[in-house]
Parts: C-alpha cells; structure tokens; sequence
C-alpha cells in the first residue's frame, strides 16, 4: 500500500513487474495512472474502485426495494462486472490465479456487502417495525465466501464485507431477541465465525473499540463484552489499547461535575481547568500530534466552531514537552487564547492513557454531558447540537 494523508490505495506486484505511477496529491484516486510491466493488473483494480464509489451512490435509492427486486439489480451488476473482467482477460490472458482471486473479490465483494447491509438499511429507509422478510436464496453467495482466507486479510474489499456481514448477523440477532446488545452480538459473531488469527484479533478490538463511541450499553454488557474480548484477543497491543481506553472511559462519567485540574497557557501561566471553562457549555478536545493529524484536527475544529458558535471549543495538548506544543502548526489555524497544554503532574492525565484524542462534552456548571467521544464519531454532531440546546 501507500499513502497520502487519510487517503491510501494498493500496489499489485508479481515477480519481474516493473511499475510506475504517476498521481497528483488533490485528486489521489481519481488521477492515479500505473505503467510498465504489470501496469494493466493495477489499472483495471484502480478502476474498479473508482467505478465503486460511483456504484455505491448509485445503489442508495434501490435500499427502497423490495428483496426480490434489490436481489435483481445486485445480479446486474455482478454481470455487468464479469463483463469487465472477461473483456480484460481477452486483452491480458495471461493472469495468474492470486490476481483471478484478488480481482474476484474486488468485483464482487462490494455487491456482496450491499446484500448484507439490505436488510437493516431497507428497515431504516422505510421506517419498518422489522427487518424484512427474505427467501432463502438471498444469501446464495455466502457459499463460496471464505471467512479465514489469511492471503486476504489486509484487502479493503474484503474486510470490508467481513463487516458488513457481522454487522448484519448482530442486528439480525437484536431483533428476534430484544433484550441483546449489538456490539456484544457482534463480539460473539466473531468469535464464532472467524478463525484465522489476525482477522479474528482485528475484528474483535474494532468492535470493541468503537462501542467505547456507539453502542450504548450496561455495565454488567461492558464487563461481559471485555471478558470475551480479553478471553480470545491474543494481540497484546490492541488489549493494552482497550485496557486503557476501558480505564479513561470508566473514571469521568455522565451526569457528574467534571475534576478540576491544571492547564498552561501560551505563556506559561499554570491555570485552573474552572477559569477556561467559566461555566459555559464546552467541548474539552484533548490530542497530541503523535496521535491525530493537526491540520485535520484545525480543520474539523474550525468547522464546528462556525457551525456551533455558542460552545466554548478548548484545546488541552497532552504532549510531553511544552515546547514541542508551542511550535505546532494548530495556532496557524485556531487561536491561542483557547488552546492550552495539560500540566505534567496533572491528575487528568490519569485518565488519557489511550492512543484516542479523547473529548470531553460540558453542560454549564461543568457537568458531563459525554465523558469520552472522538471527532470522527458518526453522531458527534447530533451530540453537539443536543449539548446546544439544553
């Protein structure tokens, strides 16, 4: 793979390929050209991705559908696909059976995702009470998937259906048995369906990673779902992650009066963490440069500050050293009277010992209306304008 920013896309390489690309850094995906030997495998794979963001855009009105005709517009596709490849393999004949596999999957395992993810958007769409009914064959292709293939494990198209599927198989459990919980349903999932180490390791701290942001559960489901995970997780980077992250998210909870605690100033004044919050409702954004991307992170902040002028946005840097914070590029984009570093002997940093630029959400009187969430979480602009306005 290589990358660019947030953006990455893959090399396909065999033995005596000899390949250049050319690209410029604004478009990435959309201007990326392989040529040399090898050069035409890649370009049909690039292709196929973009004609998938496209397919995907495409796709959104047919979750309206009725199964049967859902199932009928996702099996046009998948000929309009082998088409593509067919004529591909008329042009280059000669192509081994590791690109057939990887070519396969990136035909039509994104369609195959669209099925699985049917049923809930399908319910959601039209506002069901269930998830619909389907037939038996709905589900035909699932024969032929691999869930434990280890030369497929660090393929987007493929972890992506993985996903998909134990996303479905959860929310398929949630609503025969009402009284479970999603992310807990999907940490049993793949404990049940996946084998292969690394996909089985990587599923289970996704999963559980983001219900520390998602999924709203119960004490007693949180301590059931870490068990499971510690029990079968045998990645010791991503136990000491959520090790962590379980112990910030435990220790600053909804509904309480947040700790006080010390901040630094641009020049240097020590500052009690009331007297930058003033009692106002506030987002606290903790982060490090080791940890997020600061123009990303000015340029989110930025945006939210615009859009929700009556909260208070304050920056707490967590890096080390002082100085390394005062040359970073954030005071280019936001200004300084909002942006503080954490004290060293602070006891807030007790609770951000996670790789994760944890946010803090304040009512006014310094109350927790959301003790840890992240920029990127799907509802954390729902939570910013609920924090609006009570």
């Amino acid at each position: 793979t290589f990358s660019h920013g947030n953006e990455y896309q893959y090399v396909y390489l065999e033995p005596k390929d000899s390949i250049i690309l050319h690209l410029n850094t604004w478009d990435f995906d959309e201007s990326l050209v392989f040529i040399g030997k090898g050069s035409e495998r890649n370009n049909f794979l690039i292709n196929l991705f973009l004609n998938d963001e496209l397919e995907d855009r495409t796709f959104m009105p047919f979750f309206l559908l009725p199964p049967d005709a859902f199932s009928t517009k996702i099996d046009s596709a998948l000929k309009l696909k082998q088409n593509l490849y067919n004529q591909f393999k008329t042009n280059a004949p000669k192509q081994s059976d590791l690109f057939d596999k990887f070519a396969k999957v990136t035909l039509n395992y994104p369609l195959y995702s669209k099925k699985e993810n049917y049923p809930l958007y399908n319910k959601r769409k039209l506002n069901l009470d269930s998830l619909p009914l389907l037939d038996s064959t709905f589900y035909e292709y699932r024969k032929q998937i691999n869930l434990n293939d280890s030369s497929l494990v660090y393929f987007y198209p493929y972890r992506n259906y993985i996903n998909a599927f134990i996303h479905h198989n959860a929310y398929e459990k949630k609503s025969l048995l009402p009284e479970t919980n999603v992310s807990l349903n999907m940490i049993e999932n793949i404990i049940e369906a996946i084998n292969q180490k690394e996909l089985k390791n990587l599923f289970l701290y996704r999963t559980i990673y983001d219900s520390f942001f998602y999924h709203d559960l119960t004490d007693k489901q949180r301590e059931t779902e870490q068990a499971l995970f510690y029990k079968n997780c045998d990645e010791q980077k991503y136990v000491k992650e959520i090790k962590q992250l379980s112990n910030d998210y435990k220790n600053i909870k909804k509904g309480t009066k947040l700790i006080e605690f010390k901040v630094i100033n641009t020049k240097g004044v020590e500052i009690l963490s009331s007297d930058i919050i003033k009692n106002e409702k506030t987002v606290l954004y903790f982060w490090s440069e080791k940890l997020i991307n600061t123009n990303n992170l000015s340029k989110r902040v930025r945006y939210l500050q615009q859009s929700y002028p009556n909260l208070n946005f304050i920056g707490i840097n967590i890096d080390k050293h002082k100085e390394t914070w005062l040359k970073s590029k954030i005071f280019t984009f936001l200004p300084q009277q909002n942006q503080f570093h954490l004290a060293h002997n602070c006891v807030m940093r007790n609770f951000i010992t996670s790789t994760t630029p944890r946010i803090i959400l304040l009512n006014k009187n310094e109350i927790v209306a959301n003790g840890f969430t992240v920029l990127w979480a799907t509802n954390f602009e729902d939570e910013l304008s609920l924090l609006n306005k009570n």
